[in-house]
C-alpha cells in the first residue's frame, strides 16, 4: 500500500491546493510570507513531500482566500469524480469494465 503522501486522494488534494493558489494568483513566496513559513514549506506540501495536519490546512485556505468547507467540498467532487472514471464504488469495490467481466468486482 502506497504511503499517506503518495495515494491518490493525497495527489487529489495537492492539485487542488496548488490551482487555488494559482487562481487567486498567488505564489509560493507569497503564501509562505504569510503563513510565517519558508517557501520550501508551500513546495513540501504541494510536491507531496509533507503533510498538511487539519490546522495548517485552514490556515492555508485562508490564505489562499477560501473557505476550508469549500474546499474539502471541491476536493470529495474531484475525488467522486476520479471514483467513478476508474470505476471505483463508494463500498472501494472496483468495477472491472471488460467486457467479459460486466458484473464481477474485486476488492481494491
Amino acid at each position: 500500500m502506497p504511503s499517506a503522501l503518495h495515494r491518490s486522494q493525497y495527489r487529489i488534494l495537492r492539485s487542488l491546493l496548488v490551482c487555488t493558489r494559482e487562481q487567486a494568483g498567488l505564489t509560493q513566496q507569497d503564501v509562505a510570507r504569510a503563513l510565517g513559513k519558508p517557501q520550501s514549506f508551500v513546495s513540501k506540501y504541494e510536491r507531496g513531500e509533507r503533510r498538511l495536519d487539519v490546522t495548517e490546512f485552514v490556515e492555508v485556505a485562508f490564505v489562499l482566500g477560501v473557505d476550508p468547507g469549500e474546499l474539502i467540498t471541491a476536493y470529495r467532487n474531484r475525488l467522486e469524480g476520479a471514483n467513478q472514471l476508474f470505476g471505483i464504488g463508494a463500498d472501494g469495490e472496483v468495477r472491472q469494465q471488460s467486457a467479459g467481466s460486466r458484473g464481477r468486482t474485486r476488492r481494491r
